[in-house]
């Protein structure tokens, strides 16, 4: 069957198989995974009564909606490991058919059949579309609004943009660094006027997108005593030349470039060095309607990513993580699927398979690294392995005991059916991801040792603690455990 065929027949059929192939791949990379610190943190505030929630959240770094969605799923579905990796799997999934929409709308349907198996594989999106947090969301959201944008584009209706400017607005309750998508679209509207000779400053649209900024007002307050009294974590860094091939290695292998060989660094170089050709030689053949079509991935990714890395570069204030490209990375899927789908029957159709068959290969190549170390905290240079730690030590007759905040969230979820407490013996007022534990820190803040009763004790604690409990003379060390950055302690009462 040819693939015109199979577009015209089976298209629904394919995008559902690739949804559905994306969910099976992310829930076997993501269901093993242990819970880490930043995902039990979301946990926390999703099952804290909805004021106590949005308190919370005022004192973080992020938005609202994402911890209220969760809320709403954990509410429904309950808080296994398994309804809350799907409370992401699931969106990510969905993600994939809205982009194929947005795709097939933007530019034709074999085009979107093209871009399926870059979206599908794509390390980064495979990561964070099972981590409990709201990166799946977004994009979902982020592709969703991108339909919604082209849909509103092409016929001007002002329902259509109407429900563009509630996504916009939901998108920026749910995470605030979804603007870069939501400026790429700004962007291209603009472009895309000018070079039909339009005056972009006299549509109407301008007059329904305001409704995103009017449903978004009531959290400004919020926000601004958030960018005041900044919760961001010390991993995040200001970023360089080689951040920048970082987030490169990690988009396509998941693999620091600290740790990629020079092999690896050089495929990925060369992989680039063929998507910018072959987006020039694209961009140079294409007619008008297709020129329109690839500026907008072009801006959207390429554009608005360059443009926040060098602010990023020229202001130290502004601080970068790779997760924050989420939002746009969808179209770096849609342009490399586009410019093959565009050359591959021109001279550059050897340049175009080369391309194809390189990106797929560090795609795989990214999805078994990834699930080969799983869901590893690059900043801390730390595997996630709380629930390792709970089968190798259990909790019966056993309290656990963490050195400091940081790690009762970061292992809690693994413990929460354990005796499980932090070692903290200077009272302290939290912010930012460790703000939830101030409502528990009359019960599972343990100031001296000398006050555990338990008949055994396991003190956990990193690298980079600087809190170490005293047991007393009740207690002996029985054994130790060491693990990458992080050590246990394990002590039996003589009582």
């Amino acid at each position: 069957m040819s693939i015109g065929k199979l577009t015209a027949r089976r298209w629904w059929f394919v995008v559902f198989g690739a949804a559905f192939v994306s969910l099976l791949l992310t829930l076997a990379i993501g269901l093993p995974q242990s819970v880490w610190f930043d995902e039990h943190y979301s946990i926390m505030l999703a099952q804290r009564p909805l004021a106590e929630l949005l308190a919370l959240t005022q004192v973080d770094a992020h938005p609202p909606l994402y911890y209220i969605y969760l809320k709403l799923w954990g509410s429904v579905f309950g808080w296994s490991d398994l309804a809350l990796r799907l409370s992401s799997i699931i969106p990510a999934a969905l993600t994939v058919v809205f982009v194929a929409l947005a795709t097939r709308r933007l530019f034709n349907p074999k085009v979107a059949l093209v871009v399926l198996p870059f979206l599908v594989l794509s390390p980064m999106l495979v990561r964070y579309g099972f981590e409990i947090r709201m990166y799946a969301l977004i994009g979902l959201l982020a592709a969703i609004g991108t339909y919604v944008l082209l849909r509103a584009h092409a016929d001007e209706r002002a329902r259509w943009w109407l429900l563009y400017a509630f996504i916009v607005a939901a998108a920026m309750y749910t995470l605030y660094m979804s603007v870069i998508i939501w400026a790429g679209h700004m962007v291209w509207l603009i472009y895309h006027d000018v070079r039909s000779g339009k005056n972009p400053f006299k549509q109407k649209r301008w007059l329904y997108l305001a409704t995103a900024i009017l449903v978004f007002l009531p959290w400004v307050p919020s926000l601004i005593y958030q960018l005041t009294h900044s919760a961001l974590p010390p991993s995040l860094r200001d970023i360089d030349l080689l951040g920048i091939v970082n987030i490169a290695s990690l988009m396509m292998t998941y693999t620091p470039s600290w740790r990629s060989s020079a092999l690896l660094l050089g495929l990925i170089g060369i992989t680039f060095g063929l998507l910018f050709w072959l987006t020039f030689k694209a961009f140079k053949a294409g007619d008008k309607k297709q020129r329109l079509a690839l500026m907008l991935p072009i801006i959207g990714f390429f554009g608005i990513a360059g443009l926040y890395i060098t602010v990023a570069i020229l202001t130290p204030q502004v601080a970068f993580t790779e997760r924050y490209i989420v939002p746009i990375l969808f179209l770096f899927s849609i342009l490399l699927g586009a410019v093959i789908a565009l050359t591959i029957k021109t001279e550059e159709r050897w340049r175009a398979v080369a391309l194809g068959a390189l990106t797929l290969g560090l795609f795989v190549y990214g999805n078994y690294t990834l699930f080969t170390v799983g869901n590893y905290n690059f900043q801390r240079l730390q595997p996630a392995y709380a629930d390792i730690i709970k089968r190798d030590i259990g909790c019966e007759n056993t309290t656990i005991v963490t050195s400091g905040a940081y790690g009762y969230i970061d292992l809690g979820y693994a413990f929460r059916d354990c005796d499980f407490r932090y070692y903290q013996p200077a009272g302290l007022t939290y912010v930012g991801g460790y703000a939830p534990l101030n409502a528990l820190s009359t019960t599972k803040r343990v100031k001296d040792g000398a006050a555990l009763i338990s008949p055994y004790v396991a003190f956990i604690y990193y690298d980079d603690s600087t809190e170490f409990i005293d047991m007393g003379e009740r207690y002996r060390l029985e054994r130790q455990l060491e693990y990458t950055g992080l050590h246990i302690r394990i002590y039996r009462s003589d009582s």
